[in-house]
């Protein structure tokens, strides 16, 4: 199995050996052998798997214990420990305020989507 990130495109004809790591928005449009990091656009060969895990494995985001590998089966209060350093999502706009409310216009006359509007425009033109 290879891991394909985010919006890469692997282009007909290529062949990816096992274990490859394919980087967000790489553009794949030669074939690669097995346990082989590609990324950019077009894609090139950065490293192999083995390197990229070893460099990664050090790295402050990434949560590794030799002792529990994947599926990870580490104690709740071991993961809340080592989860203690990663910031929390801070909820978009669009959530703080919720969906933009819509509603008909009552003085369009058709089928279209262009007779709605957003709410606020609604009490603003029944004023």
């Amino acid at each position: 199995g290879c891991f394909l990130g985010m919006r890469s495109t692997i282009l007909p004809g290529v062949e990816l050996g096992d274990n490859c790591v394919v980087a967000a928005g790489a553009t794949v449009m030669d074939s690669f052998p097995a346990n082989s990091v590609i990324a950019g656009n077009p894609a090139t060969y950065v490293c192999s798997t083995s390197i990229y895990m070893e460099l990664r494995r050090h790295s402050v985001a990434t949560i590794y214990d030799a002792l529990y590998p994947f599926p990870l089966k580490m104690p709740p209060d071991l993961l809340a420990a080592r989860m203690a350093n990663v910031p929390y999502k801070l909820p978009r706009r669009r959530e703080k305020r919720g969906p933009p409310s819509i509603t008909p216009n009552p003085d369009f006359r058709g089928n279209g989507v262009a007779g709605l509007h957003r709410h606020d425009q609604a009490e603003e033109a029944g004023k």
